[in-house]
């Protein structure tokens, strides 16, 4: 994946409105910038390496990819939350954490509409549904109808 300018621009541009000490620092970024990322190493974590080194290369600081992983993004959330609001702390998080987790928990450790500020969207990524070509159905309307007829035919055993 390229990092195109429009996004880097975006990243950058945005990052600032995080912060609320940032009218006090005229030297931003003075140190490294560390991006969470909420999930294991391996998944989506992948595009935030990718857009790490031309960050690094636009700031002129290191821009460090820390994987926070559990309970949904939220460990990694909450970790952006409880940074210093300086903006040298980024959260790369995806829209199920953010938006999806406060209808499944019942007790979030944090609100991130209120504790969180949205930035720009880094990267869209589509999702797709694939079958073993041997089987019976090749369409979501195949499988659905399969479905419908014996509730645990599309299951995976």
């Amino acid at each position: 994946m390229r990092l195109t300018r429009r996004v880097g621009l975006g990243l950058l541009a945005g990052l600032p409105a995080t912060t609320r000490t940032y009218a006090q620092s005229r030297a931003w970024p003075s140190r490294s910038i560390r991006c969470i990322v909420p999930s294991a190493a391996g998944g989506y974590d992948t595009y935030a390496r990718i857009m790490a080194p031309r960050l690094s290369e636009l700031l002129g600081q290191p821009v460090v990819v820390d994987n926070r992983p559990g309970a949904n993004g939220n460990i990694g959330m909450q970790e952006v939350q409880r940074s210093p609001a300086d903006g040298h702390t980024i959260l790369f998080g995806h829209i199920g954490a953010i938006t999806i987790n406060t209808a499944i928990y019942r007790a979030m450790p944090l609100d991130p509409v209120a504790d969180l500020a949205a930035v720009a969207v880094a990267i869209t990524s589509p999702l797709v549904w694939v079958v073993n070509p041997a089987t019976l159905f090749r369409t979501c309307r195949g499988w659905s109808r399969r479905c419908a007829r014996s509730p645990t035919a599309g299951a995976t055993h």
